[in-house]
């Protein structure tokens, strides 16, 4: 994901470690995209850049 849509969703939504994961357990990738304004594609590589796993949900590894 490019720094500059990063900068800005953070900057709109805060830590985006808590936004991100819950968007996406609760309503899926393309629906937290689309209310985040960007792609499911930059949704999927954020969370795997950022060390989720999807399990039944995302979750970072070694979080338990």
């Amino acid at each position: 994901m490019p720094q500059v849509k990063v900068r800005k969703l953070e900057k709109d939504h805060g830590n985006l470690h808590r936004v991100i994961p819950e968007m996406v357990n609760n309503f899926g990738q393309a629906e937290a995209a689309r209310r985040l304004c960007v792609s499911q594609t930059t949704i999927s590589r954020w969370l795997r850049q950022n060390g989720y796993e999807y399990r039944i949900v995302w979750e970072q590894k070694g979080s338990r």
